[in-house]
């Protein structure tokens, strides 16, 4: 099986080593010091006591790696459009589709989301009546350097399954070889469930965290916060109900579990480094949901007011 990761970063790139290891022929389409390093040294996924290095074919030009069976695009959502553009010379005829980025994916409800997260029509244009596979991944990892991935939390494990009204060949096949290359790997008969029960912990989790700049554990070590996170879970529980996915989520658990992890999200991780963060789709989309359903998200609306504050404060 030909598969391309689009956008190996701390996900794609673990996505991409598991593949090598699981015995797919595995590409990447990567750019600038990353791809310089994954083709010089190849690419090292490690932890705090100890690393795998993998080998796997890197261009920066998507022609000369053809078309594919599966492509994954794990790029933020701000580029994705940009990244589909220059993806195109890897979709066939047959080709399949992993979506693996958080928040409100464009597939999602299409025509209530589409002004923020495909206003231009490019992802729609690119994808066309391709075959999609919804991808939900829990991990916690940086690019520490160009090339090498660190996982904060060894832990981690990837969900995959089937958008509305589509069909795949290469499902089983793919999940298979991720999980046989050291990711853990299942499919889902109900991805959107999967989406929204991320989506619902990056609301409180990712929003608190960068809002206050700290990691998780520091965020949420603070009653208020914890408090604020409890809040916007439940607002957020309600919303997935309304638009028909009752996601079965213990408020007090996903709190508990935000409040031992030493890590900072990569909306953090973002905003530190001065670049854009994906807030149409992690927040304003749900946002828009939320009003097109009726469904009131006060604290939520309290602390996306705060974000957008600071963001603002950072480019005056």
């Amino acid at each position: 099986m030909k598969v391309c990761i689009v956008g190996p970063g701390a996900v794609g790139s673990q996505i991409a080593a598991a593949l090598v290891q699981g015995g797919a022929a595995a590409s990447v389409l990567a750019r600038g010091a990353h791809l310089n390093a994954i083709r010089d040294r190849g690419l090292v996924i490690a932890t705090a006591d100890r690393e795998e290095r993998v080998s796997i074919a890197a261009s920066d030009d998507a022609g000369k790696l053809g078309p594919q069976d599966v492509v994954v695009f794990t790029v933020k959502a701000p580029a994705l459009a940009a990244a589909m553009t220059q993806a195109r010379p890897l979709l066939g005829k047959a080709t399949e589709i992993v979506a693996g980025m958080n928040g409100v994916p464009w597939w999602f409800m299409s025509e209530k989301v589409k002004p923020l997260l495909d206003p231009d029509g490019v992802i729609a244009a690119t994808i066309g009546g391709a075959s999609v596979i919804g991808g939900v991944i829990y991990t916690a990892a940086h690019v520490a350097a160009p090339g090498r991935i660190m996982l904060t939390v060894p832990r981690r494990r990837l969900t995959l399954g089937l958008v509305p009204g589509a069909k795949s060949i290469h499902l089983e096949k793919l999940a298979g070889i991720l999980d046989r290359g050291g990711l853990p790997t299942k499919i889902s008969a109900s991805i959107g469930i999967d989406v929204w029960t991320k989506l619902i912990g990056n609301l409180s989790g990712n929003l608190i965290a960068t809002v206050v700049g700290l990691p998780l554990n520091e965020a949420f070590a603070h009653p208020d916060n914890r408090e604020a996170a409890r809040r916007i879970i439940d607002e957020a529980k309600l919303l997935a109900a309304a638009l028909g996915y009752p996601v079965k989520v213990d408020t007090d658990r996903m709190v508990a579990d935000s409040a031992g992890i030493p890590h900072r999200p990569s909306t953090l991780q973002d905003f530190e480094a001065g670049r854009a963060i994906e807030i149409d789709a992690l927040f304003r989309a749900p946002l828009a949901l939320a009003r097109s359903a009726n469904v009131a998200t006060p604290t939520l609306d309290d602390w996306f007011g705060r974000l957008t504050a600071k963001i603002e404060a950072r480019t005056s």
